[in-house]
């Protein structure tokens, strides 16, 4: 017999560029939520308020506030620190 198990990972770094902004953190976000994954998602600096309202509307909507996070600030900085942690040894 086998048997396959489904179990999150871990949380999902999303990153997302500022060329269609909303359309990529949807796209990130409702997989990575779907699969019981939590998420932090690194919104564009260029434009920030889009990944803030989707983060807003789901909070809104009843998903619970620790599954996700929303950061801002300089990728070189932001990405080094989020690969240097457990984050990304999955």
């Amino acid at each position: 017999m086998q048997l396959v198990v489904k179990e999150p990972v871990g949380p999902v770094a999303a990153f997302t560029p500022w060329n269609f902004p909303l359309n990529q953190a949807v796209r990130k976000v409702s997989a990575a939520l779907c699969t019981g994954r939590s998420v932090i998602l690194k919104g564009p600096e260029d434009t920030p308020a889009s990944c803030a309202d989707l983060i807003r509307a789901l909070l809104d909507a009843g998903v619970p506030g620790d599954v996700l996070g929303l950061v801002y600030g300089d990728p070189g900085e932001i990405s080094p620190t989020s690969s240097s942690t457990r984050l990304a040894e999955r």
